[in-house]
Parts: structure tokens; C-alpha cells; sequence
């Protein structure tokens, strides 16, 4: 049976935020997959009376919805095409009504970006989407963060496979990568390659999620530093995907780090007429393909599940104001100056001397066309007398 009492619980940022991302992550898909049954009586109970509660809370704000995400999962919930039991979703619906009474439109709740706990915080500023402008704002703010230094180091430096980014830009302020990376391509420097960010058509072959083949770009020198054959060459490669890689593995939206890699083989051979490497590859120059083999503790489950759906809406809401600023720098902002200029003679018009004819009454009555709608005009519905038709506005019907 369900509660009859309102729970007393309150429930805290941390615990909405993590029932948000349980309901979202967890829940939804295996139920949209697999139908309400899948879930447990107690799980159901449980749901019930946080909806409950959350319907009754004269505590929790619009910044707390904000913070937390939780009236995305509510939305969801209560979906039009929702698989959820009918009770949680009417439950929903319930929350929903009393939510836009207080709060206005829900889906306009949107998370936080650059203000306190967001996911740019102390990063960038609503006005610097540039690269320029991001670059010269850490390097007046933060230069030690971006040095080349970090990046050109061995291991994962310290971050855990399924590390997200909303931009690569945003993956080189964390260390993961140099300034040179980000448009794609190796890590490198004079003494051996740190990481891969796969992009577009740089993957040419991934059989399993374990095992990549990389063709390099013929301008790379870093594919030196892979095909090396000292035993620094050989060191485990940070290798990063991009939401715009042409494979089956990539993430949905933004960058990915995708784990630790070790290079099992590579190919040197001249490009044929048949290959497909790009515009940058021509015939007759040698091709470098690399392949790799994840070795990692981390599994690959567990690595895509990135972007979650709180990623997801950081990188929409990034997208949106990134839009509105570019298009609001793109408003004209010239001055219109008035300029006098010589006075317009209107075209004398002459006078109708003589009265207009009455016309009979026209017929309210449309007949009907019929299966066929010929354009053919036949005859007019009025008849005129006295005036030349041109004086008149006829009112024509198709037979």
C-alpha cells in the first residue's frame, strides 16, 4: 500500500542531486528498454514517496532545482512516450503542475554554467568562447595550468577513463592534452608521444571497444615518436575521442578520455588510389596507420557511460549561450544618419467623374468542384452592366 502521510524527510542538495542521476542514468534506459516490470516493489515505494515529498516541500527553490537537476528527472518521468508505472508518472505530473505555478516554465531551469558549482566555474566567463579569448584568460589567470609541462607526461595524470570535456579546449585547461592537440592528432615532443585525440576520420578501424587503428595526418610528427623503436616509444598512450569521430565508439557529445593504450603494430605503406585518407593524403605518400590495444583497469562499461545526461545538458546549455553570444555580436551596429534629399512630386491621379454601377447581389452558394480541380476559369458569378470591367474588382470562381 501507498504511504497516506506526507514523509517528513527533507531532502539536501547531494541527495536530490544523486536521485536525479540514478532515475536518469540508471533507471530510465533499462526501463524504456525493458518495460516497468523490470523495476523492484521497493524501488517503486521508494519513488513514490520522494515524489511525495517533493510535491509538499516548501523548501526547495528554483536554484535547488537548478543545482540538482532533479525536475529534468521528474520531466522524464512524466514523459509523453514514458515507460514508467502509471503512479509514478501521474505522481510526477502532480510535482510538475505545482513546480511551474512556483517556478514558471521548468524547462527554462537551466543548470549552472559558469556561477558557483558549475561546470566552467573559475574556467571561462559567458563572454569568452574564443580560443583566443579562453587562452589569453588563462594564461593571465592560470599560466602554470597550461603549460606543455603537464601534458608531456606519462601515465593518465590522474585522470580515471570516462573523463568528459565539453570542448577539447576545455580538455587542454585540465593538462590532458597541449595547445597543439586539440585540433586533433598526437601529443608529442622531442622525446616521445603522451596521448591520441581521435577526431573525424582519424580512426579507421575498431573492431572491439579494446582495439584502435589510427591512421596519422601526414604533417604529425609525433607518428615518429609511436614508431619508435627505443623503449620509450613503447610507454602506454592517453588516448581521447571526439563526439565528431566517424565511429561507433565515440561519445555523444563533447570529448572523451577513453583510457590508457599500448601500440601493438603499426603500417608504413604508400597511399593507393582506392584509399580514403582525406584531402590531406595524396597518392604515392606514405601512409602511417598505428594500432593500439587498450590496457586499462578501468572497463569499458564504465566508460561509456559518458557523457551522462547531466553532461549532456551542460553541453547543450554551453551550445545555447555560445549561439545567442555569436549571434548577438553579429547585430549591425552601424548608425543610420538621416540625409535630406529633394522633395517627391506625387503623379497626379485624375478623379473618377463617373458614379460607380451597382452590382447585383453574388451568390453565397459554392458549388461543389467535384473530384476534378481544373484551374480553368469559365465565367464570372456577376454580371456587370454599364461599366467596363477593368473599373471593377471581379470576384472569380473555379468550375
Amino acid at each position: 500500500m501507498y504511504p497516506t502521510t506526507p514523509p517528513v524527510t527533507d531532502y539536501s542538495r547531494p541527495r536530490l542531486r544523486q536521485i536525479a542521476v540514478w532515475i536518469r542514468d540508471e533507471l530510465d534506459p533499462v526501463i524504456a528498454r525493458d518495460g516497468p516490470e523490470i523495476l523492484r516493489a521497493d524501488d517503486v515505494l521508494m519513488l513514490h514517496e520522494m515524489f511525495y515529498a517533493l510535491r509538499h516541500s516548501q523548501t526547495i527553490s528554483a536554484l535547488d532545482l537548478r543545482a540538482t537537476g532533479i525536475h529534468r528527472a521528474v520531466m522524464e518521468v512524466a514523459g509523453t512516450a514514458t515507460r514508467w508505472p502509471g503512479r509514478l508518472a501521474d505522481d510526477c505530473d502532480k510535482i510538475i503542475l505545482v513546480w511551474q505555478k512556483k517556478f514558471g516554465a521548468l524547462e527554462n531551469l537551466r543548470p549552472f554554467m559558469y556561477g558557483r558549482a558549475g561546470r566552467l566555474e573559475g574556467i571561462a566567463s559567458a563572454t569568452e568562447f574564443s580560443k583566443g579569448a579562453l587562452i589569453q584568460r588563462w594564461q593571465k589567470l592560470c599560466p602554470q595550468k597550461i603549460l606543455s609541462e603537464r601534458s608531456h607526461s606519462t601515465g593518465d595524470l590522474g585522470f580515471s577513463a570516462g573523463s568528459w570535456w565539453i570542448n577539447p579546449l576545455f580538455a587542454h585547461h585540465a593538462g590532458i592534452i597541449d595547445l597543439d592537440t586539440t585540433d586533433g592528432g598526437i601529443c608529442h615532443d622531442n622525446y616521445g608521444a603522451y596521448a591520441v585525440f581521435l577526431k573525424e576520420t582519424g580512426e579507421i578501424e575498431a573492431l572491439s571497444e579494446e582495439s584502435i587503428t589510427y591512421r596519422c595526418s601526414p604533417d604529425d610528427k609525433g607518428r615518429f615518436r609511436l614508431t619508435s623503436a627505443v623503449s620509450r616509444g613503447r610507454i602506454r598512450i592517453r588516448i581521447l575521442r571526439s563526439h565528431s569521430l566517424d565511429s561507433i565508439w565515440g561519445p555523444k557529445a563533447g570529448v572523451r578520455y577513453e583510457g590508457l593504450y599500448r601500440v601493438s603494430g603499426w603500417t608504413i605503406r604508400p597511399v593507393k588510389t582506392g584509399d580514403f585518407g582525406g584531402p590531406e593524403h595524396k597518392v604515392g605518400d606514405l601512409m602511417y596507420e598505428i594500432k593500439f590495444e587498450r590496457d586499462d583497469p578501468v572497463p569499458m562499461t564504465e566508460v561509456m557511460r559518458h557523457p551522462t545526461t547531466f553532461e549532456l545538458d551542460d553541453y547543450t546549455e554551453y551550445k545555447r549561450l555560445r549561439r545567442m553570444q555569436h549571434e548577438g555580436s553579429q547585430k549591425p551596429t552601424v548608425e543610420r544618419v538621416e540625409t535630406p534629399g529633394p522633395a517627391k512630386v506625387a503623379a497626379h491621379i485624375p478623379s473618377l467623374t463617373a458614379p460607380f454601377t451597382q452590382l447585383h447581389p453574388l451568390s453565397q452558394t459554392r458549388n461543389n468542384p467535384g473530384p476534378s480541380r481544373s484551374p480553368t476559369l469559365r465565367y464570372p458569378l456577376a454580371t456587370i452592366a454599364g461599366r467596363p470591367s477593368a473599373y471593377l474588382k471581379i470576384r472569380w470562381e473555379y468550375q
